[in-house]
């Protein structure tokens, strides 16, 4: 490897605790990498637009109590940071779950409209015990 050092490129990427520790793995690991870049986690809004932003680009809208119930949600786990917490990839399962939930209420929905077909209302929250509705 080392005949190619000029000609290889070797990216990892996590957080930080989990990355810290594989590092701290095997003695040398750390010095065979010299540039590391931390990025800060979305703040809550920033997620609220990732979310708005996949919906637009999909053809959904969030009706604003839906806004109400994914800001409250966006926030509850940025509050927590549970060992789990995955920010950006959060908003993706977010957006997937209101998706499949959305599906499921408008199946329902004899002769739904086009507003039906593409509005996320706060009722497609449902899956999620910690989301509040208020």
């Amino acid at each position: 490897m080392e005949d190619y050092r000029d000609d290889l490129v070797v990216i990892v990427a996590g957080y930080t605790e989990p990355m810290k520790k594989f590092f701290d793995s095997n003695p040398g690991l750390k010095s065979r990498f010299n540039t590391f870049i931390e990025f800060e986690d979305y703040s809550v809004d920033e997620l609220d637009d990732i979310l708005v932003g996949m919906c637009v680009n999909n053809d959904y809208e969030l009706s604003e109590d839906a806004k109400a119930c994914a800001h409250s949600y966006l926030n509850n786990k940025v509050e927590t940071k549970e060992d789990n917490f995955a920010n950006g990839r959060m908003v993706r399962n977010l957006y997937e779950d209101l998706v499949m939930n959305h599906a499921r209420r408008v199946f329902n929905i004899n002769a739904p409209s086009k507003a039906d077909l593409k509005t996320i209302l706060d009722v497609d929250f449902k899956f999620d015990s910690d989301v509040k509705t208020d």
